[in-house]
């Protein structure tokens, strides 16, 4: 088992609401993610988009930020999309969409994009150790779809399996099994799974039809088009989701 770090993750959370009973059911929901990651809300704010570059620059204040959020509230839906153009240009620490489940955490949603996030597992497990600690099982998913093809992967793999990914050594299939190795150190259950079609559809459904607690993705790290395509599918899987999700940059 991962032992949980002293150090207290400082967290600044953001509102997205001004009535009082849903501040109220949303802070009770941070509180208990607060206990998740050892960490201390430092700092709460109401959202505002004009202000989203703001903050990610006080790197000495905290460590992550939280946007707590209603899961249907279409209000809220509409400023947290305002909101996440200017936040994953401006990323430079994780964000945690926290959108309330009726569950405690027991599971967590693993998912990967090869020409974005390679290292992606390594960072998290690095970073939120006490989050793993909660898990009983992490699923880690690759989308394989032609858009988010990497350079040299051909027509083949990309209706392979996640055994033949594997097997094969492909560069997806390599990402796959370090994942798999990494996370099998701790005491939990991991399962690699690899979805054919369009990325943000195939993230979404499984994550729907796993019954997952946490979906975590990577951010950017590109520049140019691929950049904004990366953010781009981000966000609409950040607004779509109906389940927390956690972005790591």
């Amino acid at each position: 088992m991962i032992e949980t770090p002293c150090k207290e993750t400082a967290i600044c959370l953001l509102t997205l609401t001004k009535k009082t009973d849903v501040q109220q059911r949303l802070h009770l929901y941070a509180n208990y993610l607060c206990h998740l990651l050892n960490g201390r809300i430092r700092q709460i704010e109401l959202a505002q988009p004009m202000k989203a570059d703001a903050y990610f620059f006080a790197k000495d204040e905290y460590d992550l930020v939280i946007i707590a959020a209603e899961p249907h509230g279409r209000s809220q839906r509409l400023l947290l999309g305002e909101l996440m153009t200017p936040l994953l240009h401006w990323l430079d620490r994780p964000l945690l969409i926290a959108k309330p489940m009726e569950t405690k955490w027991a599971s967590m949603n693993w998912l990967t994009m090869k020409q974005a996030e390679p290292n992606l597992s390594q960072r998290f497990s690095q970073q939120f150790p006490e989050l793993l600690a909660q898990a009983s099982n992490v699923t880690v998913l690759h989308v394989m779809s032609q858009m988010a093809a990497a350079p040299g992967v051909v027509g083949q793999q990309l209706l392979a399996d996640v055994a033949e990914l594997m097997t094969a050594h492909s560069p997806e299939g390599d990402i796959l099994t370090h994942d798999v190795q990494l996370l099998s150190k701790i005491d939990m259950d991991v399962e690699p799974i690899v979805r054919h079609g369009l990325v943000v559809e195939e993230i979404l459904a499984e994550a729907t039809d796993g019954r997952y607690d946490l979906v975590v993705i990577g951010a950017h790290l590109h520049e140019g088009w691929q950049r904004f395509l990366l953010e781009d599918v981000t966000a609409q899987i950040v607004l779509q989701a109906d389940r927390p999700v956690l972005v790591n940059p």
